[in-house]
């Protein structure tokens, strides 16, 4: 319960995500066919609308405030409009951004990575300007700069646990760890100290949530 308030009390974009994980357990022991289906088609959308704008930013052109406060934080600096209409205009987001410096990486780097921490120091031409010291995001992460292995490792670790948890039928901590996974999308999560304190917990005899 601690836990989960910790995550609610953050106030992230993440809880779009999390608040419907939430009702995972109810979900999964729903005897109506129709209606699991129903919630499972609303996550579904909720998660493509949580990385769409994660990765892409929209702004209205009736509204001058964007233009206004363009920031490096949110685009480069010279980011090119990649679509736009009559109302509004779609930019690449740093998020996106840094996928793609990641994704040029990997191509030459697939198998032992470029090193920890040497993300920020490698340029890719084009992407000089860009902000971000990390991946923001586990998975490309964690093949950038530890190559194929590493992520390997991690997947194993994290297919263990659901394995484990779903067999103790520990559907809470199940919501934790597809929490989890979802945000290693956008997020550089195996940096975070938290999760790696909270997997022997998950790894335990013991239920981590009652």
């Amino acid at each position: 319960s601690i836990i989960l308030l910790g995550i609610l009390f953050t106030l992230s974009k993440s809880l779009v995500i999390f608040l419907p994980l939430i009702a995972l357990p109810h979900i999964l022991f729903q005897k109506n066919l129709i209606y699991k289906n129903i919630l499972f088609i609303i996550f579904f959308f909720i998660f493509i609308f949580f990385n769409f704008f994660s990765n892409f930013i929209i702004a209205p052109k009736k509204i001058n405030f964007f233009e206004g406060h363009k920031h490096q934080n949110y685009m480069m600096n010279n980011s090119n409009i990649i679509y736009e209409n009559t109302n509004v205009s779609v930019y690449k987001s740093n998020y996106l951004e840094l996928k793609i410096k990641s994704i040029k990486i990997i191509k030459d780097n697939f198998l032992i990575g470029i090193g920890f921490d040497n993300f920020k120091n490698y340029n890719i031409n084009g992407l000089e300007n860009i902000l971000g010291y990390k991946p923001h995001s586990t998975i490309l992460g964690l093949l950038v700069e530890n190559g194929i292995f590493a992520l390997i490792i991690f997947l194993i670790i994290f297919t263990r646990l659901f394995i484990k948890n779903l067999k103790r039928q520990d559907y809470f901590s199940i919501t934790l760890l597809i929490f989890i996974l979802i945000e290693s999308i956008n997020m550089d999560v195996h940096n975070f100290k938290i999760i790696w304190i909270l997997i022997p917990f998950l790894l335990s005899k013991n239920r981590l949530f009652n």
